[in-house]
């Protein structure tokens, strides 16, 4: 594949390493990218309260206290985020 960029052209050797250079450089990001799209169902406290976009502390007294379904295993607290949207939508105004 040869590569054009503006009026500077690259040879097949060339426009290869760039192509490489290119996708080594960015492969981290995507990674990251789509493990954060992989859709986790279950969250930590702290992950519902970010993904609500709101603190700890304000998850527990408006969500929690008013409903919000958490799942407790031994000490380990988790609440699906299916409840959560649907908690959100439940309380519309």
């Amino acid at each position: 594949m040869e590569l054009k960029i503006d009026h500077i052209e690259l040879s097949q050797h060339a426009s290869d390493l760039f192509v490489s250079r290119v996708i080594s450089e960015i492969k981290p990001s995507l990674e990251a990218i789509a493990k954060q799209l992989i859709q986790k169902e279950w969250l930590s406290l702290g992950e519902a309260a970010e993904y609500i976009g709101v603190s700890r502390s304000t998850l527990a007294t408006h969500f929690v206290n008013k409903g919000l379904a958490v799942s407790k295993i031994q000490q380990v607290k988790r609440i699906s985020k299916k409840d959560i949207d649907e908690f959100l939508n439940e309380n519309r105004i």
